[in-house]
């Protein structure tokens, strides 16, 4: 989609939109970093923009395309989804809000938009490019399916799921939980619905929730791996041992059942059973055609040497770098193993984001900032009334204080 910069006036009026001169001249100051290039500059100065003139077509079209160019995909589709809810008639907006939600991996969504655009502009010269984006994304489309449920269905139930997942990671969780509340009431037990839900009350900070929102997922079907792992994540950062050794158990149970490898790695890891992962690692590499990501081989590169296969877990986060030179785990953990032995502090991979929900950060921050100036028993009796609300909290400050050790500078790094 092109910026039209031919539609200025000396009135302030660029496509129908009111701006003052000093807005014009940051406009034209973003537009000369984007024709020569500069995208992280032109990035940055259109986002700071966008917070202040969210309702400016020019300057959320400027953010969106910006963002894409930087790769920073989430933020380039929730600017494109604005630029569309700013003009709907404009099909470039539309389309280029395809594009956006198939670079942030949202494919079915991204499925059902191209869907509206081929409808609505069929003769546009762009739509050739989104027949190819989609027949790309034919084999996700072809084998999507739930238990019970007919293809037409699973593809609604995929979008569903990805909006859903997309609002609670910008933080809206209400907008989440009444995508979600629609799926369930079609189909009250579906794990895939009830994990999201449970993830929702995670990210609220409501952890007790989520366990027994996850309780119902198990009760649906006893070898849901996402469900299990999400079990174990929850109580490890509740301090239940034997819980989490009851769930991890079970995971173990149906490794060998087809279930996506990094959630089997991920809950294993949570539930520190490494010769497990190492075990689920050897499986999934083994063959000619086998592909891990990048947060496969953490996780396996964290369980290799914690149990002291240190040259294996060496070229896998080198393997790490190499896809993406800024890995901050890849560099942290590879720093360690560069000390002499008595200063190596061990590996990690889970980082202080895993630990703590976005939630419960703010509630961490507004602990601290209401006690600030404050006596001390004023400060302990603001953290008693924080732990008697969060109890994990207790458990994810050890963890953190063993994440953040000063020398190896893994939690700034992370």
């Amino acid at each position: 989609m092109k910026i039209n910069r031919n539609k200025k006036k000396k009135s302030g009026v660029i496509a129908g939109f009111q701006r003052s001169a000093a807005l014009r001249q940051e406009l034209e100051l973003i537009f000369e970093m984007m024709e020569h290039e500069e995208w992280d500059e032109a990035a940055d100065a259109a986002r700071a923009l966008y917070n202040r003139f969210p309702n400016d077509p020019i300057v959320v079209n400027a953010a969106a395309r910006s963002a894409m160019e930087v790769r920073d995909d989430l933020f380039a589709e929730v600017a494109a989804e604005r630029l569309v809810g700013l003009d709907p008639k404009d099909p470039d907006a539309s389309i280029f809000y395809v594009f956006t939600l198939m670079n942030a991996g949202h494919v079915f969504l991204g499925v059902r938009e191209a869907e509206r655009v081929f409808a609505k502009w069929p003769n546009h010269p762009e739509v050739k490019a989104i027949h190819e984006a989609v027949e790309k994304a034919q084999d996700a489309i072809n084998t999507v399916e739930f238990p019970n449920v007919d293809h037409s269905e699973s593809l609604v139930l995929m979008a569903e799921l990805e909006d859903a997942a997309r609002r609670c990671d910008q933080g809206n969780y209400g907008q989440a939980r009444t995508i979600i509340a629609r799926i369930l009431k079609r189909h009250p037990s579906l794990p895939a619905a009830l994990n999201a839900l449970s993830d929702i009350a995670y990210q609220e900070g409501n952890i007790e929730e989520s366990v027994g929102i996850s309780q119902k997922a198990i009760a649906s079907d006893p070898n849901d791996p996402v469900a299990l792992g999400d079990l174990i994540k929850y109580s490890v950062l509740l301090g239940r041992e034997e819980q989490v050794r009851h769930y991890a158990e079970r995971l173990k149970g149906v490794m060998a059942e087809g279930a996506e490898p990094a959630i089997i790695l991920e809950g294993l890891t949570w539930a520190n059973e490494m010769e497990a992962v190492v075990t689920v690692y050897r499986q999934i590499s083994s063959g000619d055609d086998a592909e891990l990501d990048i947060w496969e081989k953490r996780i396996a590169a964290h369980a290799l040497r914690s149990t002291g296969r240190v040259e294996e877990a060496r070229e896998l986060w080198e393997q790490n770098l190499r896809e993406n030179d800024e890995d901050a785990v890849a560099l942290a953990n590879l720093e360690d193993l560069g000390k002499l032995i008595g200063e190596q502090h061990g590996s990690f991979v889970l980082t202080k984001d895993d630990f703590i929900s976005r939630t419960l950060r703010e509630k961490l921050g507004q602990t601290v900032r209401d006690a600030d100036g404050e006596s001390d028993e004023a400060i302990v009796r603001a953290y008693n009334r924080l732990l008697k609300r969060r109890p994990e909290v207790t458990t994810i400050f050890a963890a953190l204080l063993a994440l953040a050790d000063a020398e190896s500078g893994a939690l700034s790094q992370s």
